[in-house]
């Protein structure tokens, strides 16, 4: 009996790890985080939502809010002139979307932006050379600097009464942000947030920095999906996090 219980056990164990790598391999999507937080958004019943997109890249995400939520107004932030700019011809059509070629951080100035080859990953923070991860690094080379106008949230939004959701996805610079938000988060129902486990970006804040500042202006964690991993290490995550209302 003992030996067959080993046996079995052995073949469970070999299941879950051929399971585990299945898993990380093909069960995650880049887009997860939105459908988590629109199921969030749709099971609250409201339909006349304010959606901010900081980080809003090529404009696609604010895209999806504005069909899923057609009633609701969606404010989105890019500095890159290039990726606003496809920002607004993909939502000209869209007059619920206000698209602002403007970077966002914890105090108005003016900024040097690093323009990637993979514009995605453009960032205020300079890339780090030489990282051991090979498909990230590939990332992360600069072909271009810029000089963006910055300003807060607080500067931006302080006269909106209630917000909906925050999306924030601005590679390493997510913690400055929130912190020029502060009058904001007051007023701010959900914060989707890209989180950092990596040392991809000079400066660039990590998880631990960004779950404590949300912990001290009322906010609880609420949900994770996993983004990204390298030989299994869990490199970056979206969270997701709802305001504690007495």
């Amino acid at each position: 009996m003992k030996l067959r219980l080993i046996e079995l056990l052995q073949k469970v164990m070999i299941k879950m790890g051929l399971f585990l790598k299945f898993k990380d391999a093909f069960f995650s999507h880049p887009a997860e985080p939105l459908f988590r937080i629109k199921k969030i958004l749709s099971d609250s019943g409201k339909r006349n939502l304010i959606i901010i997109d900081i980080g809003a890249a090529d404009g696609m995400v604010s895209y999806y809010f504005s069909q899923q939520f057609p009633q609701s107004k969606v404010i989105s932030f890019e500095p890159n002139p290039a990726e606003f700019k496809k920002a607004v011809e993909v939502n000209e059509r869209n007059l619920n979307v206000e698209v602002r070629n403007l970077a966002l951080s914890s105090s108005p100035g003016i900024q040097k932006m690093h323009i990637l080859d993979n514009s995605f990953s453009s960032s205020l923070l300079e890339p780090t050379e030489g990282i051991p991860d090979q498909k990230m690094s590939a990332k992360l080379k600069v072909n271009n600097t810029l000089q963006v106008k910055t300003s807060t949230l607080d500067i931006e939004l302080g006269a909106v009464k209630s917000i909906d959701l925050i999306k924030i996805d601005t590679q390493g610079t997510e913690l400055n942000i929130l912190k020029g938000a502060t009058e904001v988060l007051k007023n701010t129902d959900y914060i989707l947030i890209e989180q950092n486990n990596n040392d991809y970006y000079k400066g660039g804040c990590q998880y631990f920095e960004v779950d404590g500042f949300l912990r001290e202006n009322g906010f609880e964690l609420y949900d994770i999906i996993t983004t990204y991993k390298s030989n299994s290490h869990l490199k970056e995550f979206d969270a997701i996090y709802k305001k504690v209302r007495c």
